[in-house]
């Protein structure tokens, strides 16, 4: 699994820092525990590559969304050290209604602030 995580992700975040004026590429995950539902053993393959995020050799943000589920928060809990937690709690309802929407979006914006004032190299 190493080897196809160098060759995809490595390799791809290379070629961009090669060839970009970006300081920090944003990968998002989003839905993490909804990825490889039917088959335990991908998910638990694609959980163990997080950990490999920790040793790419660039400066990049990996931007997680997920419900909480036992083997990702155990995951996210083994590498607390690297990871600025956010829990926003909405339950399994959809979330449509404006007013909402606009509270989360601000609920970010000031969180990802707080972390950049805090954390002034990300």
């Amino acid at each position: 699994m190493m080897q196809e995580f160098d060759n995809l992700i490595v390799t791809s975040l290379k070629a961009i820092a090669d060839n970009s004026n970006t300081d920090y590429p944003v990968i998002i995950l989003d839905a993490l525990d909804e990825c490889s539902i039917q088959n335990k053993d991908h998910r638990r393959a694609l959980l163990n590559t997080i950990k490999n995020w920790l040793q790419v050799p660039f400066n990049v943000k990996l931007f997680v969304t997920s419900c909480n589920d036992s083997d990702i928060f155990c995951v996210m809990s083994s590498i607390e050290q690297a990871v600025q937690q956010q829990k926003l709690l909405t339950g399994k309802v959809a979330i449509t209604d404006e007013k909402t929407i606009s509270d989360i979006h601000v609920f970010f914006e000031r969180q990802l602030e707080e972390i950049r004032n805090h954390h002034s190299y990300l």
